[in-house]
């Protein structure tokens, strides 16, 4: 019993730990990119923006690193938290996990193309010499970046967070007021305007929610292990 205890808690640790992280990088890569400007802004504009050496930069930042690594910290934060939900349940409903992870993994995959586009425009400036760089495929990898973003992503995040939420309701892991919360933001990322850029922010803030829960219930050792 004392051994589960001690993994059950190290596996929640970590799931904490990578959803601490995912909330961080998300949220900086968020900033960095809203400063990038859309795809039907005049010609000038898009070509004065990436004339701008440090705005480049920050763009790759973001391609190269934050996105890449912000991926990787939902990944592991995915993987532990369904790990959590089997310990408490004690089953697995294969509905609802195969659901959980499907959803979860195009949200990872969002992420990766989102920062692959962010990237992709920095190459196409500073591959030009003459800083004649073209603007139409600009326009279109930017228009990519934008789409993946809000629908492949945001819906799919917004899905992981209907099931992940459902699954520890049942397996009684969040409580009532959070589960509520938790649908509301779901639901908000689902049906809210996409044009409101904000409103991705409910997915990093439901992980980081969740891994302050997880975190207390660790410590409260109200979590229920299967002997």
């Amino acid at each position: 019993m004392d051994t589960l205890n001690t993994i059950s808690g190290e596996r929640g640790s970590r799931a904490a730990l990578a959803g601490f992280v995912f909330g961080a990088l998300f949220f900086i890569g968020w900033i960095l990119i809203d400063q990038s400007p859309p795809f039907d802004v005049p010609a000038q504009e898009l070509a004065e923006y990436f004339s701008n050496s440090t705005r480049r930069r920050s763009s790759q930042i973001v391609g190269l690193w934050i996105a890449p690594f912000a991926a990787i910290a939902f990944m592991w934060f995915m993987a532990a938290f369904r790990h959590r939900l089997l310990r408490a349940s004690g089953q697995e409903s294969t509905l609802f996990s195969t659901v959980q992870l499907v959803s979860g993994a195009i949200f990872t995959m969002a992420i990766f193309i989102a920062g692959a586009t962010e990237l992709a425009t920095v190459r196409i400036v500073t591959a030009s010499a003459s800083g004649n760089f073209d603007l139409d495929a600009t326009r279109g990898i930017i228009a990519l970046g934008s789409v993946i973003s809000q629908i492949v992503g945001l819906r799919s995040g917004a899905v992981f967070i209907l099931v992940s939420t459902t699954r520890a309701m049942r397996a009684e892991l969040f409580p009532r007021w959070f589960g509520i919360a938790s649908y509301v933001m779901a639901a908000a990322a689902l049906l809210i305007s996409t044009t409101w850029k904000p409103i991705v922010l409910v997915i990093p803030a439901w992980v980081v929610g969740t891994s302050l829960l997880v975190l207390s219930l660790r410590r409260n050792r109200e979590l229920p292990i299967e002997a």
